[in-house]
């Protein structure tokens, strides 16, 4: 038998590949994510954050594979995944503050998953007193008592699984060991609340805040990058928000130009030939404006042409030595 002695290293090639880097085709990207998953889901409204990575993405705006709720994702993906390329900038306008509802109370077995897009700073986790074994049904338990309230970190951890579910874990030496069922509540994200005002955005003379488009003359200050593209993935097939955006081209800080992606409506540009029509209702004719249709899919994932075209853009910029 032979032995090896000292230090012995065994790589793994990393899932993703490194991304590469320009400074003069950065996407600038408006929508909303799932905060609720982000490391703190606060600081992650109307700001810009600048990623580097997919995983940089994921833990600073949460990730999630609906598309439709969460519209950045697409990019996230179109960028890190299918053209590895970076940087990029996202300003997520969902509101863990606003946008959200109530979460009815809901049992859900001890080891089982809950609802998606809780927020785990309203979570409540509760317990029955009392349980026993109805007689009509053996094995079935049965509320009796009053629920009592478990403490996080005491009694239970709260975490999330790849799928952005909730997964609660019950702790040994907490007041919850013996229960078989929880009693879970709180309040849930609800991506359907945000509107069109919230993504064009405003300024607040009083506080100084900006939100939606408007936190597009914070970039270069923060991060020393001029926007090389303006897009929504998911939101610019709206007349309103292409409007805002054709209107964000110019004299960004006084200074920069650039260009902003639109997507055209699916609904209404059913063909080729109905594009022209489309585009000219929609009022999408500014110079700086790159008109897209239709809808892209891969891999059975549907993206909004404009996330691919913005990632692709980025791409063909640094390949040809930015």
């Amino acid at each position: 038998m032979s032995y090896k002695h000292g230090i012995e290293v065994a790589e793994k090639a990393t899932s993703l590949k490194t991304p590469l880097s320009t400074e003069y085709a950065a996407q600038v990207i408006f929508g909303t994510a799932p905060v609720n998953l982000a490391e703190y889901p606060e600081k992650a409204v109307n700001t810009p954050i600048m990623t580097n990575s997919f995983e940089e993405a994921k833990a600073a705006l949460g990730y999630s594979e609906d598309w439709k709720n969460y519209t950045l994702c697409q990019s996230m993906d179109a960028s890190y995944n299918l053209f590895q390329v970076s940087p990029v900038i996202f300003v997520n306008v969902l509101d863990p503050e606003r946008h959200v509802k109530e979460l009815e109370e809901m049992t859900v077995p001890v080891a089982n998953v809950a609802s998606p897009g809780i927020l785990l700073k309203d979570l409540t986790v509760k317990m029955e007193t009392e349980t026993r074994t109805g007689e009509a049904e053996v094995g079935t338990a049965v509320a009796a008592g009053t629920p009592v309230e478990l403490t996080a970190d005491e009694d239970y951890l709260a975490s999330f699984n790849d799928s952005g579910y909730l997964v609660v874990t019950i702790l040994s030496s907490g007041a919850g060991s013996e229960a078989q069922e929880l009693i879970i509540s709180g309040k849930v994200l609800a991506p359907d609340l945000v509107t069109e005002e919230d993504m064009i955005g405003a300024y607040d003379s009083v506080t100084g805040k900006e939100t939606g488009l408007e936190v597009l003359r914070q970039v270069y200050p923060r991060f020393g990058i001029a926007p090389g593209f303006l897009l929504a993935p998911g939101w610019s097939e709206k007349p309103n928000i292409g409007a805002a955006l054709q209107g964000k081209c110019q004299d960004i800080n006084g200074v920069f130009r650039c260009m902003c992606l639109l997507d055209l409506d699916t609904a209404q540009a059913q063909k080729y030939s109905d594009c022209e029509k489309v585009k000219e209702e929609a009022g999408y004719s500014d110079p700086h404006a790159v008109v897209l249709w239709p809808r892209l899919t891969r891999n059975g994932k549907e993206y909004a042409y404009s996330a691919v075209y913005g990632a692709m853009a980025c791409s063909n910029t640094i390949v040809n030595n930015d």
